[in-house]
């Protein structure tokens, strides 16, 4: 782990070097990581929490070759806490480069904006595709990462709601 890049009520978010496979070639990736303790409360997350974790590691998994969602590498455990690692995000998240643009006094490309929206949508849509339609349901500029070519990408399935898929809800 080089360097923490962001922190939520349930994790944080860590820039790492990843050798790939042993093959000498590292590559640069985000390693989200439960937090051990609720940043709001201090109480422990337990069960729950974990559950919604790998949870999060399931939805993105199955997105996995979708459109504008950061893909994921792996999911695993590390001394019985739950970890992902996902493409890191070189443009950052969409909320620090409106801090940033902001900041200066300088105004968002209306055309760029609009193209933003319709990628973040194009994800979205993926999640609702899925053999369980899935609800992000925090869907805000921070949750979406900007990659080196300036494309966004759908991150952060905490708190995703995942509704019965159409075989289960037809009784099949």
């Amino acid at each position: 782990l080089e360097e923490r890049i962001g922190a939520g009520a349930m994790g944080e978010v860590w820039y790492a070097l990843r050798d790939d496979r042993g093959a000498g070639q590292l590559s640069k990736v985000a390693i989200k990581r439960m937090a051990l303790r609720s940043a709001g409360t201090g109480s422990t997350w337990g069960d729950e929490g974990k559950q919604r974790f790998v949870q999060e590691a399931q939805i993105l998994l199955r997105l996995q070759d979708a459109p504008n969602v950061c893909r994921v590498h792996e999911c695993q455990l590390y001394r019985g806490e739950p970890y992902i690692v996902m493409d890191f995000a070189e443009g950052g998240s969409l909320r620090n480069y409106l801090d940033d643009l902001w900041g200066k006094g300088e105004q968002v490309d209306p055309l760029q904006a609009v193209r933003w929206m319709q990628q973040a949508a194009q994800g979205l849509r993926a999640a609702l595709n899925l053999d369980r339609p899935t609800y992000h349901r925090d869907i805000k500029p921070g949750n979406l990462l900007l990659s080196r070519d300036n494309e966004v990408r759908v991150a952060d399935f905490g708190i995703a709601k995942q509704t019965p898929s159409a075989a289960a809800a037809s009784g099949a």
